[in-house]
């Protein structure tokens, strides 16, 4: 069990380096079975924070949208080939966003917005950083 609370404490740590914009991408562990955990974490989280504001029909068409980008962003040119290190670290950036949606910004256009900058720049910041 120790074992699974040194995870959570690199992964938070992990988090947090990336939220302050000085984290890089390639200190994410190579692991499939991470990536996929995080993944469906992260998806989740995109489908409560929708499904909240905007209600069931869009909770499931824009996430999927949202996965479907970050896939291809996370691609090597475009290809099925992925990154998985850069893929899991967007989504253990996204998952806090996620979460401070569904608490504080459902119905607030404007915090909707400032989230979605941050991300957008976080993001970017990311890529940009081996």
């Amino acid at each position: 069990m120790s074992e699974l609370g040194q995870l959570v404490r690199a992964l938070a740590s992990l988090s947090w380096r990336y939220n302050t914009f000085r984290g890089r991408w390639g200190d994410m562990p190579d692991s499939t079975g991470l990536c996929i955990a995080l993944g469906v974490l992260s998806f989740a989280a995109c489908v409560l924070a929708v499904w909240i504001e905007y209600g069931g029909a869009v909770a499931v068409a824009i996430p999927s949208v949202w996965l479907g980008a970050i896939w291809l962003f996370a691609s090597h040119d475009g290809s099925m080939g992925l990154n998985k290190r850069l893929l899991s670290a967007v989504f253990l950036l996204t998952i806090p966003a996620m979460a401070f949606l569904t608490l504080v910004g459902a119905g607030q256009p404007f915090i909707e917005a400032l989230v979605g900058v941050y991300l957008s720049a976080t993001i970017l910041t990311l890529k940009t950083r081996e």
